[in-house]
C-alpha cells in the first residue's frame, strides 16, 4: 500500500494511519491554514483511485455529506484530488467507532482498557441520537446503506453520555431511485454493503429507506448484547443467515436485556420489509416504550416492606393499547394458571418475523406477577407466584401522554398498607409521658427508613406532582443546550480594481497609492588607481640622397645627443632623390625607456643612417613626448555611491511612508510596508578620475491601501455562513463571541492586488424556543426521572439534562406549570 505519512494533500500534512479497508484508507491529518486543526483525510488508493465508478462514488459522497446539515452526521470540510488522490476531509473525533466503545464494555479484556459499566440508559440514548441523525437523512430522500457500528463515531465528554456522529455516505442512493429501483438478482459475493448488517431484500439489488431499519435492528442488537446477531468469517454464509436464519433475541444473549426489546429487535429485523417499522418514527417510539416498560417492571419488582402481604382479590388487568402481545417468555395454560415454560433454544423467531396481533381474549388475561428472583431464574421454574403488595402509582391517561415516552401500563394499584397499630384498651392518661415519645420517635424513624428506602431503590412513595409534607412540587428542570466553537483562517484579496465587498469571491475594495522625492549630496570620492609609466613617442624624418630607394626596417634603434634611444616602430621606404630635391619619408618612434626622460627636444637626433652616411639621414624634426612615471589618482566608486544610498534611502523612505500615511482615508491602512523604487546618478560617472563626485538619489513609494475593519467583518461573515451550512438554522451565534484577528499581508500580486490572511472564531449556541419548551413541558407531565432523561436527551441541541424532584417523589408533576425548564446555553 501506497505510504502518505509525512506527505502533504493540498491543505493537509498526513500523520498518521489510523485504519485500512480494501478500496482505501483514513489518516489523521493537520490542517495548515487552521493552526495545525486536526481532521480525518479519507482517501481512495491504489486501483480504485483510477477506477471511474469509484471515483463517482465518490465524489458522490461528497456532495451527499456537502448537503446534509445536521449534529449527528460527520460534515465534510473539504474535498479534492492531489497527484492522482482523491481525498475526503472531515473532522477528527477522537472518542472512537461504536464498535471500540461496544468491545470495551462487552470484552475490555480485548482493548486493554478500563471495562465501561452497562448503563442500559446510556446506550438507548445513543441510539436516538442515531434514530435522528437517519430519519434526517430519510427526510432528505437519501438512504445510507451500510449502516454499521464501524460507521457510527463518537465524541466522549468528559460526563454525560457520548454524541454520536454517522459517517461513511459512500453507498448512499437517492429514496426516490431505491424505490422505484426493480431489484434482479446478483451474485451474493458482489452484493455492496455489509453482509452483517444487510436486509434480505438487498441480496436481491433492492434498496429502500426499510432497508436501513433493518441495519438499525441489526444495531440495536449488538448495542444490546455486544454480538452480531448473524456472524461467521464467510461472507456468504452471512448473507444466507440473513435470508432464512431465526432471529434471536437480545435478552437470551444478555440477561440484562428486558424482553420488552426482544419485540423492538423482532419487529425492525422482519424478514420482508411490509413488516418492519415502516420510519424511523415508529421505531423511536417502540424503542421509548421499551425503556418505559423496562422501567415499570424495575418498580414492580422492588421488595414490600410490610411484613405479611394483605391478600387481594386477582383481576386480570386491563392490557394497555400499546402491547402488541404479552412478554415472550410466559405462556399461559388457563385464565386461573399462569406458569413460566422455557422456551426451545432453536424456537428464537422464526419465519413469523411480525409482531402477531393480540386477540381480546389474550388481552384478558391475567398477567402472572413477578417473583423476586433473577429472569434466569423464572425461565427454569414453573410455580405459582404470590401477588405482591405493590406502591400506588397515579399516572395521567394514555391520550393525555405524549407517544414517544406513553407508559405501557397505567392500571390502579391497591394503596401501601402497614402494621396494624395496637388498640389501647384502658388508661392512655395514665402511661408514663416517655413511652409517647419512645412511640414517636420509632414511628417517624420508620418514615424516614421508608423514605430513604424508597429514594435509593427508585420508587416513588407519593402520587406525582404530590411532594412530601407539603413542599412546593415544582420540578427544575435544567437543560444545558449544545454549543460549538468553529475558527477557520481565510485567505482574503484587497484589490483596487473592486468597488464593493464580495463574499462569493472573498475581496474587499483597495486603493492604489504612490509619491516621490529625492535628495542630492557631494562625497569625496574613494576609489583610487595606480597608473603604469609610459613612454614617449614622436616621428623621425629620414631624407635620401642618393639615386636608389632606400629601405629602413621596423625596430631600428637611434641614439640622440643626450643618450636616449628610439625604436622605429614601422618599416619605411626612403624614395631617391629626383633632381635637386632629396626623396624623404617619416614614421613613428618610440623612447626605449618608459618615463619623462623620453621627451626628447627637437633635433636631439640627426645622423646618418642605416650604413650609408653620405646617401641617407636621419632626424626627428619635433620634440618627444608623453613620457611619465607610473602614479596613484582618485576616481569614482561603487563605495561612494553606495555611501550616498545608505545615507539618504532612510530619509527618504520615512518622508515617503509620512507622506502615504497622510494619504489615507478614515479606517484605511497600508497593506504591509511599501514598496520603493530607487535611482542612483552620479556625476562624474562610476570609474572616472575625480576627487570629488555628486550623487543624486530618487525614491518611489508604492503602497496598496485597504480597510481592516471590511476585512475582519468579510472573514466573520464566511465564517457565519459556514456554521449555518455545517450546524444549521439551529444554531445562533452568542452575542459578543465573534472574534477576527488582524489582517496579515501574505503576499503582494500584480496591479496592487494584496492577499490578506484573516483567523476567526466565534461560538454558536442551539437555541431552543419557547414553543418546543412548552411542548416538553406537555410530554413530560406525570413521566419518571429516568425516561424525562432520556427523552430530553433524545431531542436536538440537548447537551445535558439535569432534573431536581422534590424529596421523596420519584415522578414529574402532572401539571404542566409546576414543571420549570430553565436553559442554559452558556
Amino acid at each position: 500500500m501506497l505510504a502518505l505519512e509525512g506527505r502533504q494533500l493540498g491543505n493537509y500534512d498526513v500523520i498518521r494511519r489510523i485504519r485500512v479497508g480494501g478500496m482505501g484508507a483514513v489518516y489523521e491529518g493537520r490542517q495548515r491554514t487552521a493552526f495545525g486543526r486536526r481532521v480525518a483525510i479519507k482517501v481512495i488508493l491504489g486501483n480504485y483511485a483510477s477506477d471511474p465508478d469509484m471515483r463517482r462514488r465518490f465524489a458522490r459522497e461528497a456532495r451527499t455529506i456537502a448537503r446534509l446539515q445536521h449534529p449527528h452526521i460527520l460534515p465534510l470540510i473539504e474535498f479534492g484530488e492531489e497527484q492522482g488522490l482523491l481525498y475526503l476531509v472531515m473532522p477528527f473525533i477522537d472518542g472512537g467507532t461504536l464498535t471500540s466503545y461496544l468491545r470495551r464494555i462487552y470484552r475490555p479484556q480485548v482493548t486493554g482498557r478500563e471495562p465501561l459499566p452497562f448503563n442500559l440508559h446510556e446506550l438507548i440514548d445513543m441510539y436516538l441520537q442515531l434514530l435522528d441523525a437517519v430519519e434526517y437523512a430519510h427526510d432528505e430522500g437519501l438512504v445510507h446503506r451500510d449502516i454499521k457500528s464501524s460507521n457510527v463515531l463518537l465524541e466522549l465528554p468528559r460526563s454525560g453520555v457520548p454524541h454520536v456522529y454517522l459517517a461513511d455516505f459512500g453507498l448512499v442512493r437517492p429514496a426516490r431511485q431505491a424505490e422505484h429501483q426493480i431489484g434482479r438478482p446478483i451474485p451474493l459475493d458482489q452484493v455492496p454493503g455489509t453482509p452483517q448488517y444487510m436486509a434480505p431484500e438487498q441480496t436481491r439489488g433492492i434498496v429502500t429507506p426499510l432497508t436501513d431499519i433493518y441495519a438499525l435492528g441489526v444495531l440495536l442488537f449488538q448495542m444490546l448484547t455486544g454480538e452480531l446477531p448473524y456472524d461467521d468469517p464467510d461472507d456468504i454464509k452471512v448473507i444466507q443467515m440473513q435470508l432464512r436464519a431465526p432471529i434471536p433475541r437480545p435478552s437470551r444473549r444478555n440477561p440484562q436485556i428486558p424482553p420488552a426489546f426482544d419485540r423492538v429487535v423482532r419487529k425492525a429485523m422482519a424478514k420482508r420489509d411490509d413488516e418492519r417499522f415502516q420510519n424511523i418514527a415508529a421505531l423511536r417510539e417502540a424503542v421509548l416504550l421499551a425503556l418505559e416498560e423496562e422501567q415499570q417492571e424495575q418498580q414492580e419488582l422492588q421488595p414490600d416492606w410490610p411484613e405479611a402481604p394483605i391478600e387481594q382479590p386477582r383481576e386480570p388487568r386491563e392490557a394497555h393499547p400499546s402491547r402488541e402481545l404479552p412478554p415472550l417468555d410466559y405462556v399461559y395454560s388457563g385464565p386461573n394458571e399462569p406458569q413460566i415454560e422455557e422456551l426451545p433454544p432453536d424456537e428464537d423467531i422464526a419465519a413469523a418475523t411480525t409482531l402477531p396481533d393480540v386477540t381480546a381474549e389474550a388481552l384478558s388475561r391475567p398477567r402472572p406477577q413477578p417473583d423476586y428472583r433473577s429472569r434466569q431464574e423464572l425461565r427454569t421454574i414453573a410455580l405459582p407466584m404470590p401477588e405482591p403488595l405493590t406502591i400506588p402509582r397515579r399516572g395521567r391517561p394514555p391520550a393525555q401522554a405524549h407517544p414517544a415516552i406513553q407508559r405501557i401500563t397505567e392500571e390502579p394499584q391497591p394503596p401501601l398498607r402497614g402494621r396494624s397499630s395496637r388498640q389501647q384498651t384502658s388508661g392512655s392518661s395514665r402511661r408514663p409521658l416517655s413511652l409517647f415519645v419512645a412511640i414517636a420517635l420509632i414511628v417517624i424513624a420508620i418514615l424516614l427508613l421508608l423514605l430513604f428506602a424508597a429514594r435509593s431503590l427508585n420508587i416513588g412513595l407519593f402520587p406525582p406532582g404530590v411532594p412530601l409534607l407539603g413542599a412546593d412540587p415544582t420540578v427544575v428542570v435544567t437543560i444545558k443546550a449544545r454549543s460549538q466553537t468553529l475558527q477557520d483562517t481565510y485567505l482574503l484579496t484587497a484589490a483596487p480594481q473592486v468597488q464593493t465587498v464580495d463574499l462569493g469571491t472573498r475581496t474587499i475594495p483597495a486603493r492604489r497609492l504612490s509619491a516621490s522625492r529625492s535628495l542630492t549630496q557631494t562625497l569625496a570620492t574613494s576609489g583610487t588607481r595606480t597608473t603604469q609609466g609610459s613612454n614617449a613617442q614622436g616621428r623621425l624624418l629620414f631624407s635620401n640622397h642618393g639615386l636608389q630607394p632606400v629601405t629602413v626596417p621596423a625596430g631600428s634603434i637611434f641614439t640622440g645627443t643626450s643618450g636616449i634611444s628610439v625604436r622605429l616602430l614601422t618599416t619605411v621606404v626612403v624614395p631617391p632623390r629626383q633632381g635637386d630635391q632629396d626623396g624623404t619619408a617619416s614614421a613613428t618612434a618610440q623612447a626605449i625607456n618608459a618615463g619623462p626622460q623620453g621627451n626628447i627636444p627637437a633635433g636631439d637626433i640627426a645622423q646618418p643612417c642605416c650604413g650609408r652616411p653620405t646617401q641617407l639621414q636621419v632626424t626627428n624634426p619635433a620634440a618627444f613626448s608623453g613620457g611619465s612615471n607610473s602614479q596613484t589618482i582618485h576616481i569614482v566608486a561603487q563605495a561612494d555611491l553606495d555611501r550616498a544610498r545608505q545615507t539618504l534611502l532612510p530619509q527618504l523612505e520615512h518622508q515617503l511612508e509620512e507622506q502615504l500615511q497622510a494619504a489615507l482615508k478614515s479606517g484605511e491602512a497600508l497593506a504591509g510596508t511599501p514598496t520603493y523604487q530607487v535611482t542612483l546618478t552620479a556625476n562624474p560617472p562610476l570609474g572616472s578620475q575625480a576627487d570629488q563626485v555628486r550623487i543624486q538619489l530618487q525614491v518611489t513609494a508604492s503602497a496598496t491601501a485597504y480597510n481592516p475593519t471590511q476585512a475582519r467583518q468579510l472573514a466573520s461573515a464566511l465564517l457565519s455562513r459556514q456554521a449555518q451550512r455545517a450546524l444549521g438554522s439551529a444554531y445562533q451565534l452568542r452575542p459578543r463571541s465573534l472574534s477576527a484577528s488582524t489582517p496579515t499581508v501574505t503576499a503582494h500580486g500584480n496591479r496592487g492586488i494584496v492577499y490578506l490572511s484573516v483567523t476567526v472564531h466565534g461560538l454558536w449556541s442551539y437555541q431552543i424556543s419557547p414553543q418546543t419548551i412548552a411542548r416538553w413541558q406537555q410530554d413530560l407531565r406525570g413521566t419518571s426521572s429516568d425516561v424525562a432523561q432520556t427523552y430530553l436527551r433524545s431531542q436536538p441541541g440537548v447537551a445535558s439534562v439535569d432534573i431536581r424532584l422534590p424529596f421523596g417523589s420519584h415522578n414529574l408533576p402532572q401539571q404542566a406549570d409546576q414543571i420549570q425548564i430553565v436553559i442554559n446555553d452558556q
